[in-house]
């Protein structure tokens, strides 16, 4: 059963990528003249986009922190949780009682699964059958931001202008900078550590400031990185949606050129090529 959340709470709107990015991905040559007018026609398709893709995912897919209780089973010891992949877990409690009211136990004995999508307490713990009898207090999800990721440079590098890496030849565009951290905008590629970063004022006159910096660490990655065929999935879908955008009623045409129009039936849904690209992805359960 879905749980209706508050109209304020802006996890509801989170999208999967950017303007820049995905006027790139719709018109590489000019970005659709990446005019206020651009930026407002595609701004609506980002965030229905993405929502209906984390309706479709049925899963959290930003890093948050998350407190779950869980029902134990006698001797049961492998738990998993709702939210993956996990990263870190603050606390793990057992309680038989299911009040966690101050007669629970801290368990310390315990590890993240191979997968990270649950903990293992060890067997020395006394594990029964109880409802609520375990709380876990964790941080899950694929990645802090759609889009920026973090990185360890020292530069002098300028916001709002470009960079692209030596080794790769990913590109993104300088959102924040002090001068020892860079948080960059991917916009196309993986950046890696080691990359030589190269500032550009404009990525399509190859205008360079002078400016370079070596990426030494990655503090954050984007989802744009980590986990790419989720955003791109995004894209591929609101590029269909601008090319559609004056026939969207229609599914399709028959060889002799007769526009076939879609059936009361037949509602819009994501294309099969994003259906594929996201189903490794998918949080299925004997519901879905």
């Amino acid at each position: 059963m879905a749980i209706q959340k508050s109209l304020t709470d802006v996890t509801r709107i989170e999208p999967l990528t950017s303007v820049d990015r995905v006027l790139f991905h719709i018109d590489p040559e000019n970005s659709l003249g990446d005019t206020v007018t651009a930026q407002r026609i595609v701004q609506g398709w980002i965030h229905s986009v993405s929502l209906n893709i984390k309706r479709y995912l049925d899963r959290e897919i930003y890093i948050k922190d998350y407190t779950e209780y869980l029902d134990t089973i006698y001797n049961q010891y492998t738990y998993k949780t709702v939210v993956s992949p996990v990263w870190s877990v603050t606390s793990v409690e057992l309680d038989s009682s299911g009040e966690f009211d101050g007669s629970e136990q801290d368990v310390n004995d315990y590890y993240i699964t191979t997968y990270q999508d649950g903990i293992t307490i060890d067997n020395n713990w006394d594990v029964s059958n109880a409802i609520r009898g375990l709380k876990i207090v964790y941080s899950a999800g694929f990645a802090y931001h759609p889009v920026n990721s973090v990185f360890d440079v020292t530069n002098a590098f300028v916001a709002d202008n470009y960079v692209v890496g030596s080794a790769t030849n990913a590109m993104g565009k300088v959102i924040a900078t002090d001068g020892d951290t860079a948080t960059i905008e991917v916009l196309n590629g993986v950046f890696a550590v080691g990359d030589v970063l190269t500032e550009y004022v404009d990525l399509t006159t190859l205008e360079t400031t002078g400016e370079t910096g070596t990426i030494t660490d990655v503090t954050k990655r984007s989802l744009a990185e980590s986990y790419t065929d989720i955003v791109e999935a995004a894209e591929m879908q609101i590029r269909y949606m601008h090319q559609h955008k004056d026939d969207f009623e229609n599914s399709g045409t028959t060889k002799e050129g007769e526009t076939l129009r879609r059936s009361d039936g037949a509602p819009a849904k994501l294309q099969p090529e994003v259906r594929m690209m996201l189903d490794p992805y998918r949080r299925l359960t004997m519901f879905s």
